[in-house]
């Protein structure tokens, strides 16, 4: 399958609500994928899997779309799909504030398989304290073990925040962290498009347009902030005037400058 999560010219993230307009707005937002030439579709929802899923369904074939779930939504979806679901695949996710008992029960659900298992990581209570992280991602390497499983990061991860051990390992299982904001557009269940849910900036979805106009905009937003980063030590870090890492998380740095 074709989802590269970074890839923010042929992936978007439907974040979907309950409506009892979406037999309406799903045909607008195909279109507008479709005039876009979006392959990938992810969706995140915190909607029950039956709902979820017949979203999915009614967006039909011509796309890739990625259900984003927990432990229980990836569960009761694993039992829902069925041989024509072939363009549907889940994406079960961690959120490093969470539980460990939460990845462990993620781990035990995944299928045995040659090909890697991909987890979504997230960082949803902003943790910064950089000793915190490298004990969690301690922990989750313990879970993991030797399991087919690489990560896909959300936005906000710092290089620094890892031990050397750690980026090796993650680097074995295929995981390469990509600190840059993977910043795909985010399109909500009222067709309003955001390139960065965290930031209140959006556009409406219009017939004739597509994502380039709403990509640029926010490109040019961003550019300020380019050389700085989330932690008091990005300041003279070598790494960020190298491009080598963001600093964290575009929208915490625009945020703490307002």
């Amino acid at each position: 399958m074709d989802t590269n999560f970074n890839d923010v010219i042929s992936s978007v993230r439907f974040t979907l609500k309950k409506s009892s307009t979406l037999s309406t707005v799903i045909p607008k937002l195909r279109e507008f994928l479709q005039k876009s030439n979006i392959r990938t579709v992810y969706i995140r929802s915190a909607q029950k899997a039956d709902f979820v899923l017949k979203t999915a369904r009614l967006l039909g074939n011509d796309f890739i779309i990625v259900l984003e779930c927990d432990a229980s939504g990836y569960k009761d979806l694993q039992k829902m799909l069925v041989e024509e679901d072939k363009n549907i695949a889940l994406l079960p996710t961690y959120d490093i504030g969470g539980s460990i008992t939460e990845l462990k029960k993620i781990t035990g659900l995944l299928p045995s398989t040659k090909t890697a298992t991909r987890i979504f990581i997230k960082n949803d209570d902003k943790i910064r304290d950089k000793k915190k992280i490298t004990k969690i991602f301690d922990n989750v390497m313990k879970v993991l073990g030797e399991k087919n499983v690489n990560f896909l990061w959300d936005c906000g991860f710092v290089l620094c925040s890892f031990s050397e051990t750690q980026l090796g390992y993650f680097v074995q299982k295929g995981s390469d962290l990509t600190s840059w904001c993977p910043s795909f557009v985010n399109i909500d269940t009222n067709l309003d498009v955001r390139i960065c849910d965290k930031l209140k900036q959006k556009d409406s979805i219009t017939p004739n347009e597509t994502l380039m106009k709403t990509i640029g905009t926010f490109g040019m937003a961003l550019m300020p902030y380019n050389s700085m980063g989330v932690l008091k030590e990005c300041i003279s870090c070598p790494y960020i005037k190298k491009r080598a890492c963001s600093g964290g998380c575009r929208a915490e740095i625009i945020k703490s400058f307002r």
